[in-house]
């Protein structure tokens, strides 16, 4: 798998380019609430990762998100109903690769890059690698002041491949 931190690897991919180059103009901060009904199921992507038991439903319990961003960073927190499930992931806007913990839990940690794809879009590259690893994309939009849309392709290193949404609600 390509590392983010090589020269002319992920990293060259995921920078944007000069005739690319985008300033993000939109601010995500917020608190969010998971809208079930319009996000896609995750049965698909939790299939491809191979994830079961108690982490299986504690991902499927998603409740929402806190978003925090500046000029300079974002940081973005996960919860569960299921209490322990805490993830928090923050991410330099420079295209500077950060390191933080898998989204599943398992060893070996998750390297991303940050970067605006667009004005109004924030693309966030993960890479993690085995057990399960892979390359997971996540472009964050708002079609709307108060929604959030998380789309994600999920590509394992064994080449399945998943794509779903996830939709939110600013809370009140």
């Amino acid at each position: 798998m390509p590392t983010l931190g090589a020269q002319g690897g992920a990293a060259a991919a995921a920078a944007p380019t000069a005739a690319g180059d985008a300033k993000l103009e939109v601010d995500f901060s917020g608190r969010w609430i998971k809208d079930g009904q319009r996000s896609t199921p995750m049965t698909d992507a939790l299939r491809v990762m191979q994830i079961g038991g108690i982490m299986r439903q504690a991902i499927k319990l998603v409740r929402g998100c806190n978003i925090s961003q500046t000029d300079d960073e974002f940081v973005m927190d996960i919860t569960s109903v299921i209490g322990w499930f805490k993830v928090r992931e923050t991410y330099k806007l420079n295209g500077e690769v950060s390191s933080n913990r898998r989204r599943d839990f398992r060893r070996g940690g998750a390297r991303g890059v940050a970067r605006a794809a667009a004005r109004d879009k924030l693309e966030l590259k993960l890479e993690f690698d085995d057990p399960n690893g892979g390359v997971n994309v996540d472009e964050f939009t708002m079609p709307a002041p108060d929604e959030l849309h998380i789309k994600t392709l999920l590509t394992t290193t064994a080449g399945e491949a998943t794509e779903f949404t996830q939709v939110y609600r600013r809370a009140g």
